[in-house]
């Protein structure tokens, strides 16, 4: 059996260029904690099971929203706050059991 390598074009979305000639934007930088590299966490925004874990859609400090990714709990662990915040607004959303 040979795989191809395509996608589906409805997750594609359009490359915008900056306004701004020759205009890179760097990356923020990360926070070391604990010998760990970390990134500030600005909002939990969903959560979801999935394979039977807890995983949270989380907005980036610094990043634009195309780079916002789906976390497994215990990567945001010292955004527990923003964490307890996100399920006392959503009490119905997928959360830890206890």
């Amino acid at each position: 059996m040979r795989l191809h390598l395509v996608f589906h074009n409805s997750i594609l979305r359009p490359y915008r260029t900056s306004s701004i000639p020759n205009h890179v934007v760097p990356a923020p930088p990360s926070v070391q904690h604990a010998n760990i590299l970390e990134y500030e966490v600005v909002a939990i925004l969903d959560s979801k099971m999935m394979r039977n874990k807890l995983y949270y859609l989380v907005d980036w400090l610094g990043y634009p929203l195309s780079d916002r990714t789906w976390e497994p709990v215990n990567n945001v662990g010292n955004a527990q706050a923003l964490v307890d915040d996100f399920h006392r607004r959503y009490p119905n959303k997928p959360g830890p059991t206890f």
